[in-house]
């Protein structure tokens, strides 16, 4: 049930589901405005609750900004040092993006089997930038556990 004067979404469950809370945080279940189709983009800023919002973005970039909306609830949900804009950048070739980080024109690059730069370079930069390279064997982008069952039902686990 929708109200769109006082802004709340309601929820009215035909029988308990231990994972709504988690279909509710999951991307195919973000709340939109009823104006934002799901088969056409979005132009300008993309709606959103959280801190940031997508203000710009093309073939190549996407910039996260400031979300004017955002309220914080906690003093801690946004400490000192946060940036006010993000930008992700998708570089033509991973050679670009590996000389972007070198002159400081980015933070970070991922690179992996698929985005991989020439031999010469990666041998290259695990000369110079040693500290900075961290080689992960696999990336987990989120991990779903039943804590009604064994072993994590445990608080312990």
């Amino acid at each position: 049930i929708t109200d769109d004067q006082t802004g709340s979404l309601t929820f009215r469950l035909s029988r308990p589901d231990a994972d709504f809370l988690y279909a509710l945080a999951s991307a195919p279940a973000y709340p939109v405005p009823p104006s934002v189709l799901m088969n056409s983009s979005v132009d300008g800023a993309f709606p959103g609750t959280g801190p940031y919002t997508i203000s710009a973005h093309d073939d190549r970039q996407v910039t996260l900004t400031r979300n004017p909306n955002f309220v914080v609830w906690d003093e801690d949900a946004r400490p000192d040092g946060f940036p006010d804009e993000i930008d992700w950048i998708v570089p033509e070739t991973p050679e670009e993006a590996v000389a972007m980080v070198e002159r400081g024109d980015a933070d970070y690059v991922r690179l992996d089997r698929k985005n991989r730069p020439s031999d010469d370079t990666l041998m290259r930069i695990r000369g110079q930038e040693a500290s900075q390279i961290h080689y992960a064997a696999n990336t987990v982008t989120s991990v779903t556990m039943n804590t009604a069952v064994a072993p994590f039902d445990s608080v312990d686990v």
